[in-house]
């Protein structure tokens, strides 16, 4: 029993096929994504990926990036990829990211994902099936173009929840990358106070955006305080997190 227990724990998950309740307690190193994952060089994955009679991959032979679509009746290209993989990091160091256009090809709770991660914060399903958020960032690089994109990292798990605001609409996608954190290993902890100091709460930093921060408390609950109402010492403690 104990052995196959052991056995379990190192199973591939198919993300195009398999629907798991919960990746919580999974790495990124057991997925693969049509037979593709991570840890592969460019070269392997044309191979898999040339056994997919479903699937066009198309390798930009200027950058390291490979893109890949549905085969549509009569060997036809599909419009959008859904998913691509970039080598930026490293010749074995792909990133690979599952757009909301594949979502038709998903199965249920991989669907549902993409679906609520259309939000600012996590439903209840989102949290249940990824736990809790590591970070969240907002990049606001293309602003004056009227893009943002905001980024939520579940370390534990080596998954990133895209969401790209613009004004065609909004698209979700998720990447894999290395797991940076063990599964269920402690998030830090410290004390925050506000700049009256009559106000401490111990909690775990989440987020700093548009001079807000969001903070996790120990049982679990977040809050949102001013950036301008935290002590010196937690407005230091921020600046050296930048």
């Amino acid at each position: 029993m104990h052995a196959q227990e052991g056995a379990d724990e190192q199973k591939t998950i198919e993300l195009a096929t398999d629907n798991p309740d919960t990746l919580i307690g999974t790495t990124s190193d057991r997925f693969t994504v049509y037979g593709v994952r991570l840890g592969m060089t460019q070269e392997q994955v044309m191979q898999v990926l040339r056994t997919q009679d479903s699937l066009i991959a198309e390798r930009n032979t200027q950058t390291s990036f490979i893109q890949v679509f549905t085969k549509e009746p009569g060997g036809v290209r599909g419009k959008n990829p859904i998913f691509t993989l970039n080598w930026d990091l490293g010749p074995q160091s792909p990133r690979i990211t599952v757009t909301d256009y594949s979502t038709e090809w998903l199965p249920p709770n991989l669907q549902r994902l993409l679906k609520e991660s259309n939000s600012e914060r996590p439903t209840a399903f989102v949290e249940n099936f990824l736990g809790p958020v590591s970070s969240r960032k907002t990049d606001q690089k293309y602003q004056k173009a009227g893009i943002l994109v905001y980024v939520a990292s579940y370390d534990a798990i080596g998954l990133i929840v895209q969401r790209t605001q613009s004004r065609a609409g909004t698209r979700v996608s998720l990447k894999l990358t290395e797991a940076t954190q063990k599964p269920n290993a402690a998030a830090p902890v410290r004390e925050w106070t506000d700049d009256t100091g009559k106000f401490q709460v111990r909690a775990t930093l989440v987020q700093v955006a548009d001079g807000k921060v969001t903070l996790r408390k120990e049982d679990g609950k977040e809050i949102v305080v001013s950036l301008a109402r935290l002590s010196a010492a937690d407005r230091d403690f921020l600046k050296q997190q930048e």
